[in-house]
């Protein structure tokens, strides 16, 4: 019942500068942490929508590098490369990187420290002494992929994705998690220790840390449901956390030009308020 109390504290000060600083000591250790989780959740969940409906993603997302090989030069021996019954007929080493034709696939996979190899079924890539994966085609495979560089690069990456759809949309999500809720902690403990510095000064009446946190967090409550709102509007997410940054300090300077951080000011501006009215 207290938590519950605690939340709708938080809920009823984020709208308002005053409240926000006003109700710096509403929140205990476990809301706190509550309120964190959801602020993270609330920017992952547009983020997450977006992440399931994708398509394709580069390969070099998951292993870096393992396009560069592919170049004009190194492909220009696929252009050769025809179907014939089961089995893909011309060879297309180049570099050691990229093969075709089924006979060579051990001789590619024992000579090739990276690169990939096709046949007709699916394409192997191997990374050093690994093969990364065995890519099984989704579609049967059309020498007209194998023209230039973009296209089997996107080739490539979607008949992966497509292969290993659940483990990449976990590794962007997880990724994703992890990245916001460590540049959101770094923006909660910082703000909140640089408040703190200022609790020798009799113009300011915060004293403590916790009080700190406190306040950081409830000038959260707004810049992250409006980056919440950017996102579904179909801003990209880099943009998007710009914008959370941007608000966040916004949202403490005005604060601080509302209260001063001080409750005496406060006080006065409340009680000026009201004899105005």
């Amino acid at each position: 019942m207290m938590k519950q109390s605690n939340m709708i504290h938080y809920f009823s000060s984020i709208f308002s500068p005053k409240r926000m600083f006003k109700q710096r000591n509403t929140l205990n250790y476990g809301t706190m942490f509550m309120i964190f989780v959801f602020l993270v959740s609330c920017i992952m969940f547009p983020i997450t929508l977006r992440t399931v409906q994708i398509n394709t993603v580069s390969l070099e997302v998951f292993v870096p590098h393992i396009l560069d090989s592919i170049t004009d030069e190194a492909i220009a021996p696929l252009q050769k490369v025809t179907i014939q019954g089961d089995t893909l007929q011309g060879s297309a080493f180049q570099k050691g990187q990229v093969a075709g034709w089924l006979p060579e696939q051990e001789r590619f996979l024992d000579t090739v420290d990276k690169g990939i190899y096709f046949d007709t079924i699916g394409f192997y890539i191997k990374v050093k002494e690994q093969t990364v994966s065995k890519v099984p085609y989704s579609q049967p495979l059309d020498t007209k992929v194998l023209t230039d560089v973009e296209s089997i690069k996107h080739f490539i990456s979607k008949q992966w994705f497509t292969a290993n759809r659940g483990y990449a949309v976990s590794y962007i999500l997880l990724s994703s998690a992890m990245l916001i809720a460590t540049n959101m902690l770094l923006i909660v403990l910082g703000a909140a220790f640089f408040l703190w510095l200022t609790r020798q000064s009799k113009l300011f009446t915060i004293k403590t840390y916790k009080e700190c946190l406190n306040l950081i967090l409830n000038t959260l409550g707004m810049p992250t449901l409006l980056t919440c709102v950017i996102l579904f509007m179909g801003i990209d997410i880099p943009t998007a956390l710009q914008i959370h940054g941007f608000a966040t300090v916004l949202t403490i300077v005005l604060v601080f030009y509302m209260t001063h951080y001080n409750d005496n000011f406060l006080e006065k501006k409340l009680i000026q308020s009201k004899y105005k009215d």
